[in-house]
């Protein structure tokens, strides 16, 4: 839970690490390896309820472990 939080965190208060996380999805899985599926899951769930315009890339971190594509 506490790489959860962190990574809410860092997604919520860095503007520059969202960007990053945009251009590069798999960065927030190398950063934070120990996440879950569903915490995975719920970061891209709070991420799109944002409304940003690029949630939907971040959908792409999860294919294998939450069956999204």
């Amino acid at each position: 839970m506490a790489q959860f939080e962190q990574a809410l965190r860092k997604l919520m208060e860095d503007r520059h690490y969202r960007e990053q996380v945009i251009k590069e999805p798999a960065r927030l899985k190398k950063e934070y390896g120990k996440l879950e599926a569903q915490e995975l899951l719920l970061l891209m769930q709070v991420w799109q309820a944002t409304g940003d315009p690029e949630a939907i890339s971040i959908f792409n971190l999860c294919h294998c472990c939450c069956s999204h594509t």
